[in-house]
């Protein structure tokens, strides 16, 4: 299976079962939803969850699953959707 089909179903669970995840797992499905179709040069399409999943990371309530997820975020690799 294709990574952008892999981390579609993934965003879709964690979606569509918000009380039934924590909010870390909101935050790195967007990362994965971004991640891949950055990979595959869709900078448009990935430039959407990439916004998604910063804007999610401040929210998070556990400070070290923040800081976990902060520096995840930040550090890539982004494939051309990020400079540096």
């Amino acid at each position: 299976m294709h990574s952008v089909s892999i981390n579609n179903l993934m965003y879709d669970l964690v979606s569509n079962n918000l009380k039934d995840v924590k909010d870390i797992d909101e935050s790195y499905a967007s990362l994965a939803k971004a991640r891949s179709p950055a990979l595959n040069g869709e900078l448009d399409k990935a430039r959407e969850y990439d916004i998604a999943c910063n804007e999610s990371i401040e929210p998070i309530q556990d400070e070290e699953d923040r800081s976990i997820c902060k520096s995840d975020f930040d550090a890539g690799p982004w494939y051309g959707l990020r400079e540096g």
